[in-house]
């Protein structure tokens, strides 16, 4: 990922959490006074390899997977699809807002997404916080991030 795109600049208030590069295999920013385990707002980069790029999944796949995936960790739980933001990287980019159902073993989780495709990989960028407040607060600097990766 580093290799072929630019890192987008660390908003001023958040740090890149080494921590966090490491367990998840991403870009990591947290709030600059969190560690990543006890940070309860983080945004991540992070590039999915496909195994046959040929074969698929197809983008369309992988993000249903993504919202399977969200809805059975936040206990079902809704998202919309209605906006997008600009993107260094490909344009427009359709952003997918997750808002929790009742989880049960986790405390929920307020995401937004946006996904691309390249050759060799899937690319999601999302942000996560613990309320819809504290998610809308964050999201300008989301889109700052967004709107600034793009390739090398």
């Amino acid at each position: 990922l580093v290799r072929q795109w630019r890192v987008p600049p660390t908003p001023p208030g958040w740090v890149v959490n080494e921590e966090g590069n490491y367990l998840l295999e991403a870009i990591v920013y947290v709030k600059q006074e969190k560690s990543f385990q006890k940070a309860d707002q983080d945004m991540v980069i992070k590039a999915y390899e496909k195994s046959d790029p040929d074969v698929g999944p197809t983008l369309t796949q992988f993000i249903d997977q993504t919202i399977r995936h969200y809805r059975s960790r936040n206990g079902g739980g809704t998202y919309s699809d209605a906006t997008t933001i600009p993107s260094g990287a490909r344009g427009s980019l359709r952003v997918y807002s997750f808002k929790p159902g009742k989880p049960k073993d986790e405390p929920p989780s307020y995401e937004s997404w946006v996904f691309f495709e390249e050759s060799q990989c899937f690319i999601d960028i999302h942000v996560s916080a613990p309320s819809q407040a504290e998610h809308d607060a964050i999201f300008p600097v989301f889109k700052g991030i967004v709107s600034s990766f793009r390739k090398k």
